[in-house]
């Protein structure tokens, strides 16, 4: 054995490295012989704090190789620079020798990277945003850090990415947002921050500020104090006319009569004009109390308002009817026919049979009125004739119909009425058949008069021609119309009952069916 030749290989790898970050170097040794070594690691080159070795001695298992890393940092504030960097690996306690490596520590410098703040003064209320712009000049993509630092208490920078890869050559932006503590009122504030980007280059430090207004400015604050005075003058003035109309209300119940304004006026107009004449007040004032007491010719076009709401897993887009009825039943006739205060309101017939009711609208007491709900399930119904019994109708796909019977609402009256609506639990289902078998593809369209259900029979796989229809509302009647092209149409009506489904609802369809359209006219004219 030769002990002038070490007999193990060392070997070190070039480094690029920023200032203040601890960056670990890749040493690689390798044992030739049969036996293990005992090695011990030194440095030239670097002051001792500047590096941490492994160590103190490291044993080599024969014909191995090991791979260790030598912790650098170089302080913050040193320049760029390359420094040659020499390591040594020598044997402990025999004459194997010693191996040296000599690489490069090069210290990186701001000209690869340069950063800008877009805007670098922000304005706000209590939050604001900004873009850190970033561009690598370096030949290979670098991660930067970024952190930010300020003196002002309650508030936080943060970045959306603190931790970006640009590629190399290239330039990117990080969004960075400010937030600070609400303020109602006060004045104008101004918050410095510092932000630091670092990479593997000395950082880059940025200055910004963040400007804080208030929630309400000088101008705002006076708007708000007179809006809150014109609110406290209103809030007092409806109480104030709540308490007259009271007032009046209980002078007119009182006395069995509500107080007409026409009457009250032509009264008083009279026995002026009694005073005047020198007659007396009775006589000239009888024919104008007769006339005047007499029902106006247009009473029963003062409206009423339906307010409500609808509940239940999908209360928007319900579609609410109200129909003015030609006739109810005995039972609500009975409850209705007097403006008592025991008359049963808005009573629910959603269950009743169909003979309960005559759904059919009188044109002559009225339009029938429709609007939907909002997603909320809040829906208003204005222009209901006063004196008129309505059928409020609620229905929408899916779900159950819900009726509610409104019996002649008084005038200027104010219904609040709620709902809620539960899925349907009727189901129809069939099959549609040509002259060759069953037909797919074919249109299926349920109706109960409110709502439509269209579907197609199945036409590919397995169950051609079928078709399913669910959640239907029961009890109820539906007509089933099935067309296809080339076929003529089949009409078909079918009745559920309370939670029922039917199924076999099959249709034969003719093929090469016409059909033939017109107009039909009166016998007694000439067209």
């Amino acid at each position: 054995m030769n002990s002038a030749t070490p007999l193990f290989n060392l070997s070190v790898e070039d480094v690029l490295l920023a200032p203040g970050e601890a960056t670990p170097v890749r040493v690689q040794l390798q044992n030739d012989i049969d036996e293990q070594l005992l090695l011990r690691l030194e440095l030239w080159g670097l002051e001792s704090g500047w590096y941490q070795l492994p160590g103190p001695d490291l044993a080599l298992e024969a014909k191995s190789t090991v791979e260790l890393d030598v912790v650098i940092t170089i302080p913050r504030s040193y320049p760029a620079a390359t420094l040659p960097v020499t390591l040594r690996a020598s044997s402990v306690g025999s004459t194997t020798g010693s191996r040296y490596a000599t690489f490069s520590v090069t210290v990186g410098d701001a000209r690869s990277m340069s950063a800008r703040l877009d805007p670098s003064e922000i304005e706000g209320r209590h939050a604001g945003a900004f873009r850190v712009i970033l561009r690598n000049r370096g030949l290979q993509p670098e991660h930067y850090t970024l952190s930010a630092t300020t003196t002002s208490n309650g508030m936080r920078v943060h970045f959306d990415d603190p931790k970006p890869l640009i590629l190399a050559g290239q330039e990117g932006s990080v969004t960075g947002r400010v937030v600070t503590r609400r303020r109602l009122t006060g004045s104008v504030q101004r918050h410095p921050f510092a932000i630091v980007a670092h990479g593997r280059t000395r950082p880059v430090e940025l200055t910004a500020a963040f400007v804080s207004h208030p929630m309400l400015g000088s101008r705002t604050s006076k708007v708000a104090v007179l809006l809150a005075v014109l609110l406290v003058w209103g809030a007092l003035a409806s109480i104030g006319i709540s308490a007259f109309d009271s007032s009046l209300h209980r002078r007119a119940v009182a006395a069995q009569t509500v107080p007409n304004p026409t009457t009250r006026a032509t009264t008083t107009a009279a026995k002026r004009n009694a005073s005047q004449k020198g007659s007396s007040p009775s006589s000239s004032t009888s024919p104008s109390s007769s006339t005047s007491t007499k029902s106006p010719a247009g009473a029963n076009t003062q409206t009423v308002t339906l307010v409500g709401t609808v509940g239940g897993s999908s209360p928007g887009g319900v579609q609410v009817t109200a129909t003015p009825e030609a006739a109810t039943s005995p039972a609500t006739a009975a409850n209705t026919s007097s403006h008592s205060p025991n008359s049963n309101a808005g009573v629910i017939y959603a269950n009743t049979s169909s003979t309960s009711f005559n759904a059919a609208a009188n044109t002559q007491l009225g339009p029938q009125v429709t609007t939907y709900t909002a997603p909320d399930g809040a829906f208003v119904l204005a222009g209901l004739k006063a004196g008129v019994s309505y059928l409020v109708t609620f229905s929408k796909p899916g779900f159950t119909t819900h009726k509610v019977l409104l019996p002649s609402p008084r005038s200027g009256q104010r219904i609040s009425l709620s709902v809620t609506l539960v899925p349907g639990t009727g189901t129809l289902s069939g099959a549609v058949l040509g002259p060759n078998g069953p037909l797919g593809n074919a249109k299926v369209t349920v109706s109960n008069g409110l709502l439509n259900f269209v579907t197609h029979t199945t036409s590919t796989g397995s169950g051609i021609g079928d078709w399913t229809v669910s959640q239907l509302s029961t009890p109820g009647s539906y007509l089933v119309q099935v067309s296809a092209a080339g076929y003529g149409t089949q009409v078909t009506t079918v009745t559920l009952g309370p939670s029922a489904s039917k199924s076999n609802v099959n249709t034969h369809l003719s093929a090469n069916v016409g059909s033939i359209t017109g107009v039909i006219s009166s016998a007694t004219t000439d067209q």
